[in-house]
């Protein structure tokens, strides 16, 4: 493939050139981009490169002098999140000047990409810290742990929302509280303490979680998983 792009790239004449990747390896691969993408450019009118990637509609400015931009995922309609919008590019050339415009389904359009690189950095450092870790067992498979969880908005909006617990019937489980409600103010911090506790030898299918979430009026998709 790398081959390929730099053929690509000798046989153009030498006018704007727009990239378009899967992911957005300036980011996910900075080792690959660096060392194999760039070089294989060479001198070309790169002006826009385009990454698809799920993480939704992102900014990225100018990376090594190419404006970037991902597309995220479009849709569906019920697919709501930062950026996560049906939505298309109308992309304008002028030499290396390149101009943006978001339109969306209802016809309407804006120049404005509302997340950028900043702000997908936020709302993941934010997730993260809801990740629940691996529970502990004794030697004879007892559970018994407590851990606690650190949440911080990082917003200018309130932060609202609930992380769930859903223990299957006929297991010996029990997550105490069952429910987390918050409730966060802008800059403000909170600490949530959960006791898992489990008996042998029937511990069955382990719970299951659920996170919903919500930066001021905007919801975010529903986040799942369960306890290992």
């Amino acid at each position: 493939q790398i081959e390929w792009l730099g053929g690509c790239v000798r046989a153009s004449l030498g006018g704007p050139m727009v990239l378009f990747m899967n992911r957005p390896l300036w980011k996910d691969a900075p080792g690959l981009w660096r060392d194999r993408i760039l070089p294989a450019l060479g001198t070309a009118n790169v002006v826009l490169a385009v990454s698809a990637s799920d993480e939704g509609l992102c900014d990225w400015g100018r990376i090594d002098g190419i404006r970037a931009v991902s597309t995220g995922c479009t849709g569906p309609v019920g697919n709501v999140g930062p950026g996560l919008h049906p939505h298309a590019l109308v992309v304008r050339v002028n030499g290396r000047d390149v101009s943006i415009r978001v339109l969306k389904p209802d016809g309407s359009s804006t120049d404005q990409i509302e997340v950028d690189h900043a702000a997908r950095e936020q709302y993941d450092r934010f997730l993260k810290s809801f990740s629940v870790p691996s529970v502990r067992a004794d030697e004879i498979w007892k559970i018994n742990d407590s851990f606690e969880l650190k949440l911080e908005n990082p917003f200018s909006s309130i932060v609202t929302g609930s992380l769930s617990f859903k223990v299957h019937s006929d297991t010996e489980w029990n997550i105490d509280p069952s429910k987390l409600d918050f409730t966060l103010e802008p800059g403000s911090a909170g600490t949530f303490h959960l006791n898992v506790r489990g008996n042998p030898p029937e511990l069955g299918p382990q719970p299951s979680w659920t996170l919903r979430l919500a930066v001021g009026k905007e919801e975010y998709p529903l986040r799942s998983g369960s306890i290992e």
